[in-house]
């Protein structure tokens, strides 16, 4: 069982594995490289050593929004807002370069949490509360080095979490 921001990051883990995230990455890597390393990193973890491309989760402080009571006296409830970024890298590879790699990596993150024109996003569920929604906000690409580049999706979720009073 998880509970706050652990327990969301659990589910944005559960989707990135129901997606096929992982593999979308690691097609690009050795058989090797894809027995030792996960494609998912989190924010502030070392990434020497890992091959292109991969993507860095980044999961700022929630902040509360609102605090109510359940239906419960001894029940209360937290409306969290949670910032969530993917910054997906990745490095020329073959006949595509790295913008394209990164764009096309970008693309599947947004079909499976929202921000596709074309496919719904998967749900979000949480072990203690509920997630409102996971609402895309933008994405863009940024040119690291000659041959790396990164493309950033970013989104804004709303949770409803129990807080237990004594």
């Amino acid at each position: 069982m998880s509970v706050g921001s652990a327990d969301f990051h659990k589910a944005i883990v559960n989707v990135w594995e129901a997606t096929n995230l992982e593999w979308e990455h690691k097609q690009l890597w050795t058989e090797a490289e894809r027995a030792e390393d996960s494609a998912l990193l989190e924010q502030g973890q070392d990434r020497r050593g890992i091959p292109f491309p991969y993507t860095v989760a980044e999961g700022p402080a929630q902040r509360v929004v609102t605090r109510m009571s359940g239906a419960t006296t001894t029940s209360k409830y937290h409306t969290r807002g949670q910032p969530w970024v993917f910054r997906v890298y990745a490095k020329e590879s073959g006949s595509k370069t790295a913008k394209q790699i990164a764009a096309d990596i970008a693309e599947k993150i947004m079909m499976a949490y929202g921000g596709h024109p074309t496919e719904a996003p998967h749900e979000l569920t949480l072990d203690n509360g509920s997630v409102h929604y996971m609402q895309y906000q933008t994405d863009y690409p940024v040119a690291e080095d000659d041959d790396i580049y990164q493309h950033v999706v970013s989104y804004e979720a709303l949770l409803d979490v129990p807080v237990e009073v004594g």
